[in-house]
């Protein structure tokens, strides 16, 4: 589905009674930095091969501006140049630090848009994390990820913000209940992937 359809179809859900593109599309981009950023959804579809540098000597690295989240769940990785991978556990920033150590870090922390680690690293690693989708546009972006594999809840969640907007709390307990469906049903799809496809089913279990 594109952008231009989503639109589309959002409109006719909202009655037709004006125009509210503008809005519509300004929801949807809404709609899919909320969920990107949304801890309870570990969305396979989002590009993980995304990486910076760390450098010899440096333990604090500004995230990128695409940053979602490190790209392995529990523990993410650093990789030498030679693919040499180290695994990195997560503390909280405050306990990372280690006065004048050097060495391959073991350890990571978050803490104001910067990407921390215990020690200064020793060489050149990658990290690798996950990236947030392209931003959708009118012409310019009518398709990403969201639009290929997940466009309902987009909708929905537009659809359902304007109607709590413009007051018709009707149609807005309606789309409520469908975007919490949607919603339900992405999170098990979330969880199938991790499991690589065995069984849907456990999505009620995460």
């Amino acid at each position: 589905m594109t952008l231009t359809e989503m639109i589309s179809v959002a409109q006719f859900r909202l009655g037709n009674k004006r125009n509210f593109d503008a809005q519509i599309v300004a929801e949807i981009k809404m709609a899919q930095n909320a969920l990107e950023k949304d801890p309870k959804l570990n969305l396979w579809f989002l590009f993980r091969s995304w990486a910076f540098q760390s450098y010899i000597g440096e333990r604090s690295y500004p995230l990128p501006n695409n940053f979602v989240k490190m790209a392995e769940l529990y523990q993410p990785y650093f990789q030498n140049p030679q693919n040499a991978i180290y695994e990195l556990k997560r503390k909280p920033a405050h306990l990372v630090f280690r006065p004048t150590t050097t060495g391959i870090p073991q350890y990571y922390g978050l803490e104001a848009q910067m990407f921390i680690t215990d020690k200064d690293a020793d060489g050149v690693y990658r990290i690798f994390y996950y990236a947030s989708d392209e931003e959708l546009a009118l012409t310019t972006r009518e398709e990403n990820n969201w639009t290929r594999i997940a466009p309902n809840i987009l909708v929905l969640r537009a659809v359902m913000n304007i109607a709590k907007t413009v007051r018709d709390m009707d149609l807005f307990a309606l789309t409520k209940a469908e975007y919490d469906i949607e919603y339900k049903n992405l999170a098990d799809m979330c969880v199938a992937q991790e499991d690589f496809g065995y069984d849907i089913s456990r999505g009620d279990t995460f």
